[in-house]
């Protein structure tokens, strides 16, 4: 396989699934297209993760129904999951820029299981 430094084998791992919780009994699986509040939303920290900014202006700029809900990182348990959710199931598309180690990021798959697209 690919070697890193050194010749030592270079180790990549994907964050599969979403965040626990994220999928339960009695949960809504997605709102109805024509219920959505927003055509995109981006639901996470921007100040302290540069490498968003960039991205997320392009849907800033764009001139369509959409924002950006700034919340602290998931260690502080600023948002409980359920509205974490029903915030993702209240828009069409939700911007998932690459994570700090990986461009597959938890954020994909919590989209898909919300019923918006990524």
């Amino acid at each position: 396989g690919p070697s890193g430094a050194g010749g030592k084998p270079i180790i990549v791992t994907l964050p599969l699934g979403y965040k626990a919780g994220f999928v339960g009994e009695g949960w809504a699986s997605s709102k109805a297209w024509g219920r959505r509040s927003h055509v995109w939303l981006f639901v996470g920290g921007v100040e302290d993760r540069p490498q968003r900014k960039p991205f997320l202006e392009v849907f800033l700029t764009a001139g369509v129904r959409g924002g950006v809900v700034p919340i602290g990182g998931w260690e502080d348990h600023s948002m409980p999951v359920h509205d974490y959710r029903s915030l993702l199931q209240s828009a069409w598309f939700v911007p998932c820029p690459p994570g700090f180690h990986h461009v597959e990021t938890f954020r994909v798959y919590e989209t898909l299981e919300a019923g918006s697209i990524p």
